[in-house]
C-alpha cells in the first residue's frame, strides 16, 4: 500500500503552522472513517496524549516516581494502537531487572484478563503465559474493605436524606475492579515494549493500588523462559557460549 497522507514540510514556523493544519485535516477525515466506538477510543487518546503527555513531558518530574521492580504490576496508558497491539489504559508486568528512578522509560509485559468463556488452554502458548486466577489477592481484599465502608457510609447518607449517586458510582466502579482481579491474567510476551514512565497510572507512590504486588518467582521464571524461547535462537547461544569456553 502506497503513503497517503500529507508532505511534511516543517522548516519554519510559518510551515509547521500550515504542515499541522494539513495534517489536523488528513486526521479529521480518517476518524470519520471509524466506527463509533473506535473513533471515540482515537479521540480520547488524542486528548489526553496532547493535554496530559505532549504538554508536559518537559516538566514532568521523572523523579517524584517510584522505583519500578521487576516483578512490579503498573497500570498504564498504551494509547489507540493499529491492528493487535494492546492500547488503552491496561495492566502490565515490569520485567527490566534494574531500573533507575532517573530512566525515563521501564521494560514491561502487558497483561490481558482471560474471558469468562475461555481456559489457560485457550491462550497462545507460543506468545503467552498463564499466570493464575485471583493474582491479586491482596488488591481484591483492600478494594473489599473499601467497598465495606462505602456501604457503611451510603447507608448513613439514606437514613439522614441524602443524596448517594456518587456513591453508587463509586461502588459500580470497585465491584468491577474486583470482577477483572479475579480473572485469569495472560502475559502477552510478544508485546513486550519499553514504555514512558509518563504514562503510568499507578502505582506512582507507595500508597497507591498495586504498590505492595510482587508476581511471584515461579511466574517470573516461566516468562523468562518463553521470552528467551521467543527471542533467542538457543541454538546459536549454545554454539557462541561453547566457542567462548573453549
Amino acid at each position: 500500500m502506497g503513503r497517503i497522507g500529507v508532505n511534511i514540510r516543517a522548516n519554519n514556523e510559518q510551515q509547521v503552522e500550515a504542515t499541522t493544519d494539513a495534517v489536523l485535516i488528513e486526521l479529521k477525515k480518517a476518524i470519520k472513517t471509524k466506527d463509533i466506538v473506535t473513533a471515540k477510543k482515537l479521540l480520547y487518546w488524542l486528548n489526553t496524549w496532547s493535554a496530559d503527555y505532549l504538554l508536559n513531558e518537559q516538566s514532568f518530574n521523572y523523579q517524584s516516581l517510584i522505583a519500578y521492580k521487576r516483578g512490579m504490576v503498573v497500570k498504564a496508558d498504551f494509547g489507540f494502537n493499529v491492528g493487535s497491539e494492546q492500547g488503552g489504559l491496561h495492566y502490565a508486568l515490569v520485567i527490566e531487572k534494574n531500573n533507575a528512578k532517573s530512566n525515563r522509560t521501564v521494560t514491561v509485559i502487558p497483561l490481558g484478563s482471560l474471558p469468562d468463556n475461555k481456559t489457560e488452554n485457550d491462550i497462545d502458548k507460543k506468545y503467552e503465559v498463564f499466570l493464575g486466577y485471583s493474582l491479586f489477592s491482596e488488591e481484591i481484599s483492600n478494594i473489599q474493605e473499601k467497598i465495606r465502608k462505602k456501604e457503611t457510609k451510603k447507608k448513613l447518607f439514606q437514613e439522614n436524606g441524602q443524596p448517594i449517586v456518587s456513591i453508587e458510582k463509586e461502588l459500580k466502579s470497585l465491584n468491577k475492579k474486583i470482577i477483572d482481579y479475579k480473572k485469569g491474567t495472560v502475559a502477552i510476551l510478544s508485546q513486550i515494549c519499553s514504555l514512558s514512565k509518563i504514562r503510568i497510572h499507578a502505582p506512582k507512590n507507595s500508597g497507591d493500588e498495586l504498590f505492595t504486588f510482587r508476581l511471584d518467582s515461579k511466574n517470573l521464571k516461566k516468562i523468562d523462559n518463553k521470552l528467551a524461547e521467543i527471542y533467542i535462537d538457543q541454538e546459536n547461544l549454545e554454539k557462541h557460549l561453547t566457542k567462548v569456553e573453549d
